[in-house]
């Protein structure tokens, strides 16, 4: 049996009931995080240049574009929903894939199931079937793909969309394993990208690729069985090693659940999560403005240096990916949220005084434990008293590890679903999601994310 043959053998198996209660309950809060992300970042520019597009080149209008009142047909619904749910850099991270699986799963999920009259029951199946054939098969070539320089969105994100929208719409088993293997050719994205629009267009790019697999597959585009661990496969490709593929066991664990999903506290890169949390518990204990800095050291692992590639940002959407902004936002603002990534925010003077104060660089201790996405940080803040400030921090809030409180997780989603939509719409689509299960039809709930 091929990798994609046991990927499809597992997706069609599956029940709703075979899904364990932390699955469930996992995948549902996933769910509610991308829907409210999705919301505030509908409005972006990069998101009203994807609609524009879609609306353009639309066959027929088959699923809603969140926060609008705009329907198109369901492959671009979900390459808009997608690119909205990443323009913030706000949805959720795996650090199996060292990346975002939600957003283009998700995405997925809705537009097809939004055409299919689906119940949240096949919602959430789908959805946790989607991320876990995406993520185990991310494990056969990490860390490698992305030390190469791949974006791991939207390299792996056409696997998992691919598979929500295959169950979703019902294709029978070859063509299911067509689109998996149509999927494998689909993933790209490159990390030059990072901090301008085209970040934010990988993660829609990943969901319509997956939903564009599973057209050509229903339409008799047939693919290589072998298209992962073949000579010139997936895994070859991708990971530079000889394929030697093994048995990825998929359900066992489920990977939403172990090592499971980090929901962000900050609308940004999660590779400035642990060194804000650090200096905003140094903040706390020993006040200081912008103005007592005479310089920040901050030392981190070996992602960072790859990923935070904006240092004197001008713009929210590079302010996203600058460990000098997030730092300085925490000590100008006291703060950093969706209200501190505006041009006005960014464009500070106190903010462009004391950028020039801030400096990364790989610390060797946190190098040693090599191309991991917990983004460890370490900060020596001298004042110019000569006081210094030391601090480090391991682990972010947000991990599994360290959750978000149930009243954080729902100011979140409030916070960004009434950025387009009144509270008493944000209620009862928190309300909604939080039953998914008992939803009958998903157009419910979609038709309460239009404007």
């Amino acid at each position: 049996m091929t990798i994609l043959k046991d990927a499809v053998s597992f997706a069609k198996a599956i029940t709703f009931n075979d899904l364990d209660v932390e699955v469930i309950e996992i995948g549902k809060r996933a769910l509610i995080d991308y829907v409210g992300v999705t919301l505030a970042g509908c409005k972006t520019p990069v998101s009203s240049n994807i609609q524009r597009y879609a609306e353009r080149h639309s066959a027929k209008p088959q699923a809603c574009i969140f926060g609008t009142e705009k329907k198109v047909s369901w492959d671009l619904a979900a390459l808009s929903n997608g690119v909205a749910g990443h323009a913030l850099d706000f949805d959720d991270t795996s650090w199996t894939t060292i990346g975002h699986p939600t957003v283009t799963v998700a995405p997925a999920v809705f537009s097809a199931g939004e055409m299919m009259n689906i119940s949240g029951r096949q919602a959430l199946k789908a959805y946790a079937v989607g991320v876990e054939i995406q993520n185990k098969m991310a494990a056969m070539v990490m860390p490698e793909a992305s030390l190469n320089g791949w974006h791991t969105t939207s390299v792996f994100g056409p696997f998992g969309a691919a598979t929500a929208s295959a169950l979703i719409i019902g294709l029978k088993n070859e063509q299911f394993l067509s689109a998996l293997g149509i999927a494998a050719s689909m993933a790209s994205g490159i990390r030059s990208n990072f901090g301008t629009m085209t970040k934010a267009y990988h993660a829609g790019m990943a969901s319509f690729n997956g939903a564009t697999s599973v057209i050509l597959a229903g339409s008799g585009i047939g693919a290589a069985e072998n298209a992962m661990e073949a000579q010139d496969g997936f895994i070859q490709v991708f990971s530079g090693k000889e394929p030697n593929p093994i048995p990825l066991n998929f359900g066992s664990p489920w990977d939403i659940v172990k090592p499971g999903l980090v929901l962000k506290q900050y609308p940004c890169c999660s590779g400035t999560h642990p060194a804000t949390d650090c200096i905003l518990d140094i903040l706390k204990e020993t006040p200081f403005t912008a103005e007592d800095v005479e310089s920040i050291h901050v030392g981190v692992s070996q992602l960072g240096i790859k990923e935070l590639v904006c240092h004197r940002p001008k713009t929210p959407t590079e302010a996203r990916f600058s460990m000098e902004y997030a730092l300085c936002s925490a000590i100008v603002y006291g703060k950093l949220g969706l209200s501190e990534f505006t041009l006005e925010a960014v464009n500070n003077p106190r903010i462009k005084a004391l950028l020039p104060k801030v400096f990364m660089g790989p610390d060797p201790e946190l190098s040693e434990l090599g191309f991991i996405g917990t983004a460890p940080a370490k900060l020596r803040i001298t004042l110019n008293d000569r006081r210094i400030l030391e601090g480090s921090c391991n682990l972010s809030k947000g991990n599994p590890e360290l959750p978000l409180s149930d009243e954080e997780f729902s100011g979140k989603f409030m916070e960004c679903a009434s950025k387009v939509l009144d509270l008493n719409h944000c209620r009862k689509v928190l309300k909604a999601l939080f039953e998914l299960e008992k939803i009958k039809d998903i157009n419910l709930i979609t038709r309460l994310l239009r404007t």
